[in-house]
């Protein structure tokens, strides 16, 4: 685990929610691997803003990016001063918008795993300008059930880099 100083006590109740609420009700099945062998960056913003937390957010894609997988393999950023309130959240996730997320996606050779069609639309509109897509177009399932998809699919994901069309649809 990976916690800058200062910042222990918001770090502890997210540790615990993780446990409790994401590992606990099996939200993601990918947390607990990851939780258990202390492979999270835990960040604490200290952002007052929704747009100073956007740069912290590709602040954070590029730590990541660049972490050596053995000892980091995800982030948690966390962000105790801003987006409160769940409809300031959902607007922020409008900011955080698609287009800078498929050009890092792109620039750092990731596939971007979706539901959201805009992906694909920007790859069909800017070609090998925008990041490579895998649109999942199983409408709802729980995690489990898209887990499994994702897992049945990953040759097909993985096989991204070789294709020019740089799409693949799941159903």
């Amino acid at each position: 685990m990976i916690v800058q100083p200062g910042t222990e006590e918001v770090v502890a109740a997210t540790r615990t929610w993780l446990e409790k609420a994401v590992i606990g009700l099996n939200l993601c099945p990918f947390a607990k691997s990851v939780h258990l062998h202390d492979r999270i960056r835990y960040f604490v913003s200290g952002a007052r803003s929704p747009a100073r937390l956007l740069d912290e957010l590709m602040a954070e894609l590029r730590t990541l990016h660049a972490a050596d997988p053995v000892q980091c393999e995800t982030t948690l950023l966390i962000h105790p001063h801003v987006l409160s309130d769940f409809s300031d959240y959902n607007e922020f996730l409008g900011q955080a918008d698609d287009a800078t997320i498929s050009a890092f996606a792109r620039d750092h050779d990731y596939v971007v795993v979706t539901k959201d069609a805009d992906f694909r639309a920007l790859r069909l509109t800017f070609g090998n300008r925008a990041s490579r897509v895998a649109w999942i177009r199983s409408g709802n399932g729980s995690t489990n059930v898209i887990e499994k998809i994702l897992r049945s699919r990953a040759l097909a994901i993985e096989a991204l880099a070789y294709d020019e069309t740089g799409i693949i649809d799941i159903l």
